[in-house]
Order: structure tokens, then sequence, then C-alpha cells
């Protein structure tokens, strides 16, 4: 799967560009994952758990000799800021192998300006490129109503829910909505 460049221009103005992430991007993407992990209720991890730079930047370099990974970064204007990311992967095992796992993410400060629907858009076009990708799954906190209107706009289906599957650091729980979308033909 392959990330293809793009300038967006947002509601409010202000313009976005999609690129692949590369070792380069690695501090800024730590800073936008712990930005988001401190400030998003329904990001899947805590601060602690973000990567250092060190393990995002080999992360990053490492081949992707099987065409699994996709992973799409949203920069700010000055390229200087990771606003938001988009990642599918591939399973590797052979029964699954045309399913890709599908995640997003946006910085505070961002959201409600289009770039949930156009990293959407983007994931869905790059697995509609690649052969081996059928059918494509995420995973969403039910009581996250923006982005499961979102992931319904755009195709996705609910599937199932698994019943207080997330336990939040205050202890309170919360369930975790499968979706899916068939992209083969």
């Amino acid at each position: 799967m392959e990330v293809v460049e793009q300038i967006h221009q947002l509601r409010d103005g202000r313009s976005a560009c999609f690129r692949a992430l590369l070792p380069e991007h690695a501090a800024l993407y730590r800073d936008y994952t712990l930005s988001v992990a401190h400030e998003s209720p329904w990001s899947g991890m805590v601060p602690s758990e973000v990567r250092s730079e060190d393990e995002q930047r080999e992360l990053f370099a490492k081949p992707d000799e099987h065409r699994r990974h996709w992973r799409l970064g949203v920069f700010d204007e000055t390229g200087a800021l990771v606003i938001g990311d988009c990642s599918m992967a591939r399973s590797d095992r052979v029964k699954f192998g045309h399913v890709a796992r599908l995640g997003i993410g946006i910085r505070e400060g961002w959201r409600g300006q289009g770039l949930g629907r156009r990293m959407m858009e983007a994931a869905i076009e790059a697995a509609r490129r690649d052969p081996a990708v059928l059918r494509l799954e995420l995973m969403v906190f039910a009581k996250n109503e923006i982005a499961r209107n979102l992931y319904r706009s755009v195709g996705f289906l609910e599937e199932g829910v698994n019943i207080r599957s997330v336990r939040q650091p205050d202890g309170s729980f919360d369930d975790d909505v499968n979706m899916a979308m068939w992209v083969g033909d």
C-alpha cells in the first residue's frame, strides 16, 4: 500500500499535507501521539504507552517487504507539526491476509475541519488500489458518536460490540464497536 502525497484546504482556511511517515518524522510523531494520548478520551493509549523517539524512528525505518503497512501522516502547512495520522496493517496470517485494520487520530484544535473524512477516503482509496486488501476493519469506542457517524458515512457497517472491553484510567468502562467495510470487487 502506498501513500500519495496531497495538500488539502481545511474548512477554516488552513492547509494540511498528507504524506508518508518516515524515520525523520519520529520526534514530531512522538509529540503528536503524546498530545493525543493526553487530550483525547478516544485514544487507545495512555501517555506512558507512547513509544520513545528511537523506537518510533526504528518502526518507521523498518522495511515493509510484504506491503502490509500503510502509514499516513498529516502535517500542518509548515511541515513542523503532525496534526493527524491514519494507519492500516494487514494480517500476516494466510486466512486473514485480505483484512487490513485501520486507525486514525487527530490533534485537538484540528478536529471538525474535515480531516477525518479525508483520511478515511485516502485509506479506502489506498486499500482499493491494493489487490491484497479486500476488507477493512476498525474498532471505535461506543460513546464516540462523531467517529461512528463518520465511519458509517464512508461505508463502514457495525458488526458487533465488545462489552466493557475498554477500561479508562479513572476505572470507568466503555464498549468497543467493531466496524468493517468490503473494498474488494
